[in-house]
């Protein structure tokens, strides 16, 4: 019975732990997006002699900025919450609880 118990408290850490990397990799690939293609499209889109290049592009550094503020501000509290999460999984399980 014991051992049941810890192998599911092992099993949802587990899981916890995909769920962290699956947040990370997915935050990654959407700032890496962000930053390599949106610039390469909006170059392509627009021209230098458009009348609203210039505000656009002081639009686009602003979201940038807010932008990686939001994600790191984002990923911080989030990252945070999962790690309370797997230290309380990985304490019941060194004491040997499985809920």
């Amino acid at each position: 019975m014991q051992n049941r118990k810890n192998n599911e408290t092992a099993y949802r850490v587990n899981d916890q732990i995909r769920k962290k990397h699956r947040i990370l990799i997915s935050t990654a690939a959407i700032i890496t997006l962000f930053y390599i293609l949106f610039p390469i499209g909006l170059t392509s889109f627009m021209s230098e002699q458009n009348k609203y290049f210039l505000p656009l592009a002081w639009g686009y550094v602003l979201v940038l900025f807010l932008m990686t503020w939001g994600v790191g501000i984002w990923h911080y509290f989030f990252t945070k919450l999962l790690n309370r999460k797997l230290d309380k999984r990985s304490e019941q399980t060194k004491a040997g609880g499985g809920q």
